[in-house]
Formats: C-alpha cells, structure tokens, sequence
C-alpha cells in the first residue's frame, strides 16, 4: 500500500456563518478565522461561539461545498452548502474508517461506538470485544451499508471518509434521522493537520477540553522529533512504494509522507519532484534511479517472496539484493487506527529505520521484511 500527503500549509479561508443566538433573534456572525480551534488542519473548521459550536468540513474535491454542522438554529438541506444541526455530545456514533476509532480510543471514547464498517479491519480490543458481544454493530463495507443492522445499532450521527463522494444511501440516512458527517483527514498535507481531527471527535463527544490538551502535547512531540533527527547524520538513500499494474507508485516530493521524510532527516529518492499526490513511473526508470538505494520502505508486504509473486521485476532493484527493507504490513490495522494520533511515533519509526541502529522491538509500526 502506498500512501502520501505531507507539506505543511496552512490555508483558512474566511468565511461568513449565521446562527440563532439561544437568548435573542440576533445573528451570530464568523468573520474571524484565528477564532478556528483547527490550527493546522486544511478542511476542518471549528469555531466556538458564545452559545453555540459550529464544525465547517470542506470538500477538497469541490473546495465550494462546504458541510455546516451547528448545535442550534435553522437547518437547510437544499444547495452545495447545505447546514445540519446536530445535538452535542452524540451518544451513538458509526464509525467507518480505522482511524476514527483510534481517534476515540485516544479520547477514551470507545463506548460512544454504536456501528463499525467491518470488524475484520479493526486493531482495538475493546471495539472487537463490543462487536462480539453485539454492543456495537458492524454494517459492512461504507459503499453498501446494511439499513437493517444501522437501524439495530440506534445510531444518530454516522462519520465516514468519502472515498467515493457522498455514501450511496445518503438520502435514506437522513430520512431515518441519521447525520453523515464526512471526515477528510486522509487527504490532509502534514501529520498534524490530520491529528486536527482529533478535535471534531472531541466536540461530538463532549471531550472538546481533552482533545485540545492531546492537540497541543502533540504539536510540542512531534516538534521535538523533528530537532531530534536533525542529529542523526546519515544519507542513505531511501526508495518508496511499489509497482501496480504497468507503473510503480512513489509519493511526490510535495506530499504527505515525502515531507514526513524529510522532517525525519530522510534522504528520499524523489524528494525533489511536484506534487502532493503518487508519480507513477515506468518499472525501468525505477531500477536505474534507485540503484544507489539501500532502504526500501513500504512496498505493500511483509516478506521478499509476496513483494516477488506481485512485483518479479523487484528481485533487479539493488535494494531487494542488497540493501533493507520494511513496512508496517506486519500489523496494518495498528497502523492505520494509531499512526494519524501518534505521529511522532510514526516519525520516530522513520528516525530508527534512518539510524541503522534498528530491531523490530524498537519499532512502533514499522518491521523488517525478510
């Protein structure tokens, strides 16, 4: 699996929102974005009135589309920037994405779980042990979710990441009094602009206060395991990604994880090139750029033979031959439920593996591949 996103941006559109002031028919009016909860996050927005909260989540497909949630006030349904409101704190809560939940077990807001997506993919023990006790439900994959079992769960407010845009059953949610709120940390540039997310959990769950004092013990960590790495002098050269299909993909120099990269002081093969997103480059290419590699760092698998029966042509990369290899394949659930909430352990991953000084014990995520 390849993943990617990492610049650091910081980008708060201003934009003007109205709401009922619980005491009087006065609007209240946002014009102030530095009264954003949301520091470093590119499509949430939090802001704190006096009386009420108001969540604004960007679509960063259609930067136009802006979904509104408020605690009170007039809700409207029709248009690109339709306005919901939602009761604070949400009792029952579907969860569809590993990284929700890691995101509640983070706040100690496990038993706020009414519904998951599909057990098979889920790494915390308390939420396994709910679903086989039948005190959350697993509905199945977020394309095609079961109405039966949603309807058994009783949950009032669903979180899902929009692969695909909206989910297929949106219109019947609502019609059963069910909120959908779209969550885009995965498409977030920096570890810390998807930890911002942390805050929309703590906001639906009355655990507001909690998750901003994780937020801001967070930025100082991860902050500090930048200075930390700037110590460790090493300058191998560290090959990304894997071929599918007819083309290997490999993070872009702009993106998520080839800044990761260089915040922990990596020397990243394509480091230098544009984009936020994956390059897809011919097979060839790659066997001749990274023939001075000696680290190879997620290639989907968690041993020689599986990168071999995917991708033959691997067994002509120096690094496979010669060099090291690792991934978090090992555990993938653990990784995707906790790297977005422990970035610096994430970054300290990268940091050991740089280090050479490395062994699987003292690894978070990350394994050897053998």
């Amino acid at each position: 699996m390849i993943f990617s996103r990492f610049s650091f941006v910081l980008f708060f559109l201003l934009i003007a929102l109205s709401a009922c002031n619980s005491n009087s028919n006065k609007e209240i009016k946002i014009t102030d974005s530095s009264k954003n909860v949301c520091k470093h996050s590119r499509w949430l927005k939090i802001f704190e009135t006096e009386n009420q909260v108001i969540i604004q989540i960007t679509n960063p497909d259609n930067p136009k589309q802006v979904f509104t949630f408020k605690t009170f006030g007039k809700a409207t349904n029709q248009g690109v920037n339709s306005t919901k409101i939602i009761q604070l704190p949400t009792k029952k809560l579907a969860v569809l994405s590993a990284t929700h939940i890691g995101m509640l077990s983070e706040l100690n807001a496990i038993n706020f779980i009414s519904a998951i997506s599909d057990v098979k993919f889920v790494y915390n023990q308390q939420v396994k042990k709910g679903v086989k006790t039948e005190k959350i439900v697993s509905l199945g994959d977020e394309g095609q979710i079961s109405i039966e079992k949603l309807l058994v769960s009783k949950t009032k407010t669903m979180i899902y990441s929009a692969f695909s845009g909206e989910l297929s059953q949106q219109k019947q949610f609502e019609k059963l009094g069910i909120t959908s709120i779209p969550n885009y940390d995965w498409r977030e540039t920096t570890p810390l602009g998807k930890a911002d997310w942390l805050l929309l959990f703590g906001y639906l769950t009355g655990k507001q206060e909690q998750a901003k004092e994780r937020i801001a013990r967070l930025n100082t960590l991860y902050s500090q395991g930048i200075v930390a790495g700037k110590q460790i002098k090493n300058k191998e050269i560290f090959l990304l990604g894997n071929q599918m299909g007819d083309y290997w993909y490999a993070p872009a120099g702009e993106s998520y994880q080839a800044i990761l990269l260089k915040d922990a002081g990596i020397n990243y093969l394509y480091a230098n090139t544009k984009g936020t997103g994956s390059l897809a480059l011919p097979m060839e290419q790659v066997i001749k750029d990274a023939e001075n590699a000696t680290i190879w760092l997620n290639p989907g698998f968690g041993s020689k033979a599986e990168i071999l029966k995917s991708n033959p042509k691997a067994a002509f990369l120096n690094v496979f031959q010669k060099g090291k290899i690792y991934c978090y394949s090992a555990n993938m659930n653990n990784f995707w439920e906790n790297s977005t909430v422990q970035p610096h352990w994430f970054l300290r991953d990268l940091q050991t593996i740089k280090s050479g000084k490395t062994s699987n014990d003292k690894l978070y995520f990350y394994k050897l591949v053998e």
